[in-house]
């Protein structure tokens, strides 16, 4: 026959408000894989703020990637917003946020994360492109000779003079600690 739950545990939720059940088995099959995402949605008390709002963002940039890419892949543009709402809905089960503020989180870790990213691959591009075609200067090999510095004698005199500098000013930073 049938059993009854342990007293020690909670039945298992089967639906949520604004969730019919059918929808509740879509999205729990869905974020079955994310169940550690979905915990540190919901975390203690005694953890420091600024643990709680990386696992936050964390578990929130994992979870809405989810969606993104479910959204993306399996809905027509009809069903999209509904179906974003369904989700977010489901996700707020594990958090004391409603589905609402998490998708706006979400959306703000998204592009505050895209706009970080778009200036890094500009950055990263900008490096590439100077270290592949670095700037070409035509020197004859006459103008070479007369660059002071373009002997190897001279490099090393130059960098001699230099530590010897470096030494000097040493000496000298020292010896006024003890006036």
């Amino acid at each position: 026959g049938s059993e009854s739950a342990p007293p020690c545990k909670t039945p298992l939720i089967c639906c949520a408000d604004g969730l019919d059940q059918d929808t509740f088995k879509v999205c729990k099959e869905l974020f079955r894989p994310f169940k550690k995402s979905l915990k540190k949605l919901q975390l203690p008390q005694h953890l420091p703020r600024e643990k709680k709002l990386k696992y936050m963002k964390e578990s929130l940039t994992v979870i809405g990637e989810r969606i993104d890419t479910f959204l993306q892949q399996y809905c027509r543009a009809s069903e999209v917003k509904h179906w974003q709402k369904m989700f977010w809905r489901f996700i707020s089960l594990f958090s004391t946020m409603d589905g609402k503020q998490l998708q706006k989180l979400y959306e703000y870790i998204k592009n505050n994360r895209m706009d970080k990213l778009v200036v890094s691959k500009q950055r990263i591009s900008e490096l590439f492109t100077d270290l592949m075609f670095p700037p070409t200067i035509n020197i004859s090999p006459e103008q070479r000779l007369s660059i002071p510095g373009s002997s190897k004698k001279e490099i090393k005199t130059k960098s001699t003079i230099k530590k010897k500098k470096k030494k000097k000013k040493r000496s000298h930073q020292l010896g006024n600690c003890f006036e």
